[in-house]
């Protein structure tokens, strides 16, 4: 079985935000096995960076968030 690694590093002082996105700040790094996920071409900085910069804490809201799917049918009436 392949395993999945999630990892945050290098956590950074965002410039705006609520104080939860901004005590999160972080560089985000998925893999899949031997597989980067999240590496991509950084137009700004003009380098291939392995990891995303993204707050943790929408990311754990989205993930400990309702496990319902998201087209539910309507309650009965």
């Amino acid at each position: 079985m392949t395993d999945l690694q999630l990892s945050i590093t290098n956590w950074e002082a965002a410039g705006l935000g609520t104080p939860e996105v901004l005590a999160t700040t972080g560089r985000l790094r998925l893999q899949v096995g031997e597989v980067n996920l999240t590496e991509h071409d950084d137009t700004f900085s003009k380098t291939i960076r392995e990891e995303v910069l993204v707050s943790a804490y929408p990311l754990a809201f989205w993930l400990a968030g309702p496990t319902e799917s998201p087209i539910s049918p309507p309650p009965p009436s």
